[in-house]
């Protein structure tokens, strides 16, 4: 496996914390830990170091081997080979090889470690180095002795050099894709060594090109023994990772269908939800006929590990391609599927796949059109395949047409971005496929004004670092409230404060003032007006109140009042009407644009933050300008400690008034046959017909406007009662008690409280799932919106407590309940908006206004 499981992390979690107290030895620790994964490259590396210390070189160095070639961006381990074959082999040049593979990784992760360097003496001056100084110079000098080291030495490292080629993230060309593609199975060892150090952080997770062009030389050059682990890489959320793994998957199948198809099956059993999803989406785009088949047929076995609305989609989704490959063999696979686990299905999505074999296995069903991987792995390797193409969501009011006719884009370019991240420009391509080259050389054109203000920005970017002593920036990120290591967000925001409003110690003004007290004279006019006004700019507090795609924002000033478009793209494409956020707006390019990175407010929270930003200016005695400059940080924070207190309140109740508290009681069952006439002979209790399934309701049968109370299940030997309150379940478990009596025996009881739902939803977010698990999504998406227009049609009637008890259409009679109802409604089309974005169902508030006469 490529991923770690949670069997083996707390496997491994368990053996450390022996390690550490003593309970056994490093070397027993270890030897443990490689028998839960053998491919744990720390682990080899540990071993190893410990096994050559203790005299037993040989054995030491086939470990270090080892774990250079499950991990080959693991740096340490070529510098301890280096050290190792510095004492035991004859030639030098096998130690120098490794030193420069140790420093080449090194040099890419961080910081050579000091013990690594303190016995090397390069020349006078050497020790006065910093360590990355003395990296690059050893790493100079070892390149140029690649020309005259031994035959044996190069052909030994040369898959090893190949490697760290793709490690380094560079588009590769054809001669040294056909290189790579030469070395045969060593290389495939080394290439997976690649994807399991993505997959267990040892390489960063944004930097996804060495792991692109390593899956697709591996689809390239691999077999079917592969599958299982391109398999695992397709659950990536990254395009530019799960989009090669699917890539290298098909690529396999196509060049050898018969074994490939048969390790699919062998995969199939523990395959998940998403995982079927991925193989059915490659038969669909390759069909393989009767290859097929038995797939399919091992993916209708245990079903355990899903969830209702999961088994509904694998069975509609196995029942239809099984009759689109093989209308014959289909329509039984079909049947086999129905009879084995049509009890656990829904009754509509019985109903449906028993219409979909008997009525579609009359006729051919064609496959559902699915474009086949066309590009090479010349392609992927070249970085010329843009794996986000198809991702995209586009407007479907937004007339691409328009586009360009529009002015450029603003640039804003603080720091030079890193080879794979978006270009500064805005062009939505990779900086190395942009402006890399042509920053590198110098050659960008000047563009007037806009190139003037870019100067100024990176010049400003630039002398932060330039008077901002490391001692004084750390002090300042703890007043900021940033970690240490900051994210890409994180340093946005923190160099946009440094800039425009901290006050430096040693300086006694901002970092502008002082850039401008500096070089104001060599500024032009345009430089010198502009550096003026961004000096004396704040955050401000802003409510979106339109939103034109592709352009940019009407923002409403919450504090000082008045509205402003804002030019921006980025921001129009990710805020929605009424959104509200906490964000810098200066004055640029093409009118006002936002700087830094805006921190967004939940409608929830926006009362509460304008009153205590009210009563912090007023306890501070700071005018609104002054106050907003001068206590950033402070305001930075509060957005979140609001929602963390809010989260903190939240209070679920059922429709008694209950505190939610989901309950489980489990009976052993003593006589199933009383258990069963008991409960279908109480009034209150309701056969769902799923068999063994009882819904228990309130009020007497025949009545309407019962309430479910909670579910009972009776299984195999054992009866489960579940409610969602304390209350409910006592009485449950009383009435089950005066049903059935000695039927039953009471085995334990178990409960959810709310803090421990709260503490699950932190620790364990949802997955997300990917479209291609969702089936029969369209489905989905009609019921959706056929509640919201239900539910919709009857709130102007509806009484409300946050009106006081009175209906949206009484309110509106009253200038206070009017303007309720308006926020209200502002709210609501805030969360439609954000749905319509995502591509989810929605509803049109304007109908409400409408109706509502507040149009």
């Amino acid at each position: 496996m490529l991923y770690q499981s949670d069997e083996v992390f707390e496997g491994q979690k368990k053996l450390l914390e022996e390690v550490e107290a003593g309970t056994i030895s490093a070397e027993e620790g270890v030897v443990r830990l490689l028998e839960l994964d053998g491919e744990d490259y720390y682990a080899l590396f540990k071993l190893g170091m410990l096994k050559v210390e203790a005299g037993a070189v040989e054995e030491g160095e086939a470990l270090l081997w080892r774990s250079a070639e499950a991990n080959p961006a693991f740096g340490m381990a070529f510098g301890a080979l280096s050290k190792v074959a510095a004492e035991t082999h004859p030639e030098v040049d096998l130690s120098l090889g490794l030193m420069e593979l140790a420093i080449r990784r090194m040099m890419t992760g961080g910081e050579l470690p000091v013990e690594f360097m303190a016995d090397m003496e390069m020349a006078s001056g050497w020790q006065d180095l910093s360590p990355r100084e003395r990296m690059e110079v050893m790493q100079r000098f070892l390149l140029k002795r690649r020309d005259i080291e031994s035959l044996g030495t190069t052909e030994r490292l040369r898959p090893h050099r190949l490697v760290h080629s793709v490690l380094d993230g560079d588009d590769l060309d054809k001669e040294r894709v056909d290189a790579i593609l030469g070395e045969g199975d060593f290389m495939i060892r080394l290439l997976l060594g690649v994807l399991r150090a993505w997959a267990r952080g040892g390489l960063e997770e944004e930097d996804s090109t060495a792991v692109e062009c390593a899956l697709a030389l591996l689809g390239e050059m691999g077999d079917a023994r592969l599958l299982g682990e391109l398999l695992e890489m397709t659950s990536a959320e990254e395009p530019d990772v799960q989009g090669p793994a699917q890539w290298a998957m098909d690529r396999i199948l196509g060049r050898m269908p018969e074994a490939g198809y048969a390790r699919l099956r062998e995969l199939a059993a523990g395959m998940d939800m998403d995982d079927r999803a991925t193989v059915v989406g490659m038969m669909a785009r390759r069909p393989p006929g009767k290859l097929a088949l038995p797939v399919l047929e091992e993916m209708a076995g245990d079903w355990s590990r899903l969830d209702q609305k999961q088994r509904d989609g694998l069975a509609l989704m196995l029942v239809l391609i099984a009759v689109a490959l093989d209308r014959r063999a289909g329509r039984e696979l079909g049947r086999n599927i129905l009879r084995r686990h049509g009890q656990e299905l829904s009754k509509r999505m019985r109903r449906d796949c028993e219409q979909v074999v008997e009525e579609l296995s009359q006729t051919q069903l064609p496959l559902p059109p699915v474009e086949a991987f066309e590009m090479t792995v010349y392609d992927i390797c070249a970085g010329e395949v843009d794996w986000c193409e198809d991702e995209a969501i586009e407007d479907p009011y937004d007339d691409d047409d328009d586009d360009e006719y529009l002015p450029p884009e603003p640039v804003r370019r603080t720091a030079t971005p890193s080879r794979n991240d978006p270009c500064w420009c805005g062009s939505g391509k990779k900086y190395k496929k942009c402006h890399l080259d042509a920053d590198v050389e110098g050659t960008r054109q000047p563009s007037g004004s806009a190139d003037d203000l870019n100067r100024l920005r990176n010049s400003l970017g630039d002398f932060v670092r330039e008077v901002i002593p490391l001692r004084v920036k750390s002090a300042a990120m703890v007043e900021f409230g940033t970690k240490d290591k900051l994210d890409e967000d994180e340093a946005t925001a923190l160099i946009d404060w440094l800039v425009h409003d901290f006050v430096a110690p040693h300086l006694g003004r901002t970092v502008i003032e002082e850039y401008v007290a500096r070089h104001g004279s060599r500024l032009s006019a345009r430089e010198r007006e502009m550096a003026g006004l961004w000096a004396k700019s704040h955050i401000g507090l802003y409510e979106a109140q339109s939103v034109t795609t592709g352009k940019g924002v009407d923002l409403k000033d919450l504090v000082f009042g008045g509205t402003q478009f804002v030019h921006d793209v980025s921001l129009s494409k990710s805020l929605v009407k009424w959104d509200v956020l906490l964000g810098r707006v200066v004055p640029g390019e093409r009118g006002q644009e936002l700087t830094g990175l805006g921190v967004k407010v939940q409608r929830e929270d926006v009362e509460s933050l304008k009153e205590w930003m009210e009563a912090e200016r007023r306890a501070r005695r700071l005018e609104w300008a002054e106050f907003l400059k001068r206590e950033w940080p402070l305001i930075r924070r509060q957005p979140y400690e609001l929602a963390e207190a809010r989260y903190e309140k939240l209070r679920l109740t059922n429709t008694d008034g209950e505190d939610v508290v989901i309950c489980e009681a489990k009976y052993a069952v003593v006589d199933r046959g009383a258990v069963e006439k008991a409960l279908r002979g109480c009034g209150q209790m309701e056969e769902d017909g799923e068999g063994g399934r009882f819904a228990w309701l309130s009020g007497k049968a025949g009545e309407t406007g019962r309430t479910v109370l909670g579910s009972i299940r009776l299984d195999e030997g054992e009866l489960s009662l579940d409610s969602n309150s304390r209350e409910r379940f006592e009485r449950g478990k009383q009435l089950l008690e005066r049903l059935a009596g000695e039927a039953l025996r009471h085995k334990q009881d178990e409960s959810t409280t709310q803090a421990e739902m709260k503490r699950r939803a932190r620790e364990e977010p949802a997955k997300r799932e990917r479209a291609a698990g969702e089936i029969p999504k369209e489905v989905q998406d009609r019921l959706v919106t056929e509640h919201l227009e239900r539910h919709y049609a009857e709130w102007p009637d509806t009484r409300l407590p946050a009106l006081d008890g009175k209906t949206p259409r009484e309110a509106v009679k009253t200038k206070g309940g009017r303007s309720r109802v308006v926020e209200l409604l502002r709210d609501f089309e805030n969360g439609m908006e954000r749905r319509r974005l995502e591509g989810e169902p929605h509803y049109d508030v304007g109908k409400l206004r409408r109706e509502l006469g507040l149009e």
